[in-house]
């Protein structure tokens, strides 16, 4: 598509003199704002303190991480538990920087997304709007055990839909990877990470076929 090649060759001054990408960014920064905020008033609750337990009883083994947890697989978040219990045992801060981290690599990841499928027009706007001031994903950013794993899972739901997009336009197999990367980088946080299989299989029959 010639809108979506374009973007990809576009450089920085272009992106920097581009009201749609300081309007997308400023965007951005309110929400991360708001994030900030909201994380630093908030503290640990319920399944926090048995990933605490576990971590802290068992040590950073690797059959303590991959031992599932209600069902769930989340190794990577545990360890990410017990590296905040080091840095700050039973500081939220720490872990409250996490999400917000997180949380940025989504916001950027969903707006690299939408410039490469649709390019830097305002129609790009309303969508990451909406992602960013919905509340649908405000209380993983208060709870620990629900954002620790379902913001990566968002964040590889975005950067591996914008690798694979390359992909499909330039075959180049450095985007393969990349995607497939992604995809491994979120399982380590998350199952349901497997998912993200059936959005890229929707944007490959149904804006590529």
């Amino acid at each position: 598509r010639p809108g979506g090649c374009r973007l990809m060759t576009l450089d920085t001054a272009a992106l920097r003199h581009s009201r749609v990408a300081q309007a997308a960014v400023a965007l951005i920064v309110v929400h991360l704002g708001y994030r900030i905020w909201i994380t630093s008033i908030s503290w640990y609750v319920g399944d926090d303190f048995s990933f605490m337990s576990r971590m802290w009883h068992d040590g950073p083994s690797l059959a303590a991480a991959t031992e599932p947890y209600a069902g769930h697989l989340m190794p990577a978040g545990l360890y990410l538990t017990w590296l905040a219990g080091e840095i700050h045992p039973y500081d939220f801060t720490v872990a409250g920087a996490m999400l917000v981290a997180m949380q940025a690599a989504a916001d950027l990841g969903l707006l690299v997304l939408l410039v490469r499928m649709f390019g830097l027009r305002a129609g790009i706007l309303p969508p990451l709007a909406l992602y960013l001031f919905t509340v649908f994903s405000t209380p993983m950013a208060v709870w620990w055990a629900a954002g620790g794993n379902q913001i990566p899972l968002q964040v590889v739901l975005f950067w591996s839909l914008a690798a694979h997009v390359s992909y499909l336009r330039t075959r180049a197999r450095r985007h393969l990877v990349a995607t497939l990367a992604w995809l491994a980088a979120g399982l380590a946080f998350y199952e349901k990470t497997v998912l993200v299989l059936g959005a890229i299989g929707i944007v490959s029959l149904a804006y590529f076929a």
